[in-house]
């Protein structure tokens, strides 16, 4: 896959793109925090799994690097080394889950006391 053989070129191309060189320690404490409130792993998000555990952490990671970090959809599928249109389809997909799913919701609040520079941003 190009985005796992390129890890490393494709996370200093995102940062050289944002300019903004403290994204990248952002990015990966949000994958932390986001990995614990679903029980999962950071390599879980980052790999190709499609549980449901991994897959709903990633889309939530995509919903805060398009919303809070104000990143393009090319740049926060980077992150997780997707394509620009799986994040726009989890940044839409998280907006649906949270008009109607309290679970959810929940689980975005605890993300949101955990890093509360994320809610300012939205």
């Amino acid at each position: 896959n190009y985005y796992e053989s390129n890890k490393y070129f494709t996370t200093h191309r995102l940062i050289n793109r944002s300019g903004r060189h403290g994204d990248m320690k952002l990015i990966n404490r949000l994958k932390r925090v986001v990995a614990d409130v679903f029980n999962t792993t950071v390599k879980e998000i980052d790999g190709r799994s499609r549980r449901a555990e991994p897959s709903e952490a990633r889309h939530v990671c995509f919903y805060y690097a398009r919303r809070s970090l104000k990143l393009g959809v090319v740049e926060s599928g980077e992150i997780c080394q997707r394509h620009h249109t799986a994040a726009i389809y989890a940044t839409k997909k998280v907006e649906n889950l949270l008009t109607y799913d309290l679970n959810f919701i929940e689980r975005i609040k605890s993300i949101e006391e955990q890093m509360p520079e994320l809610k300012e941003n939205l």
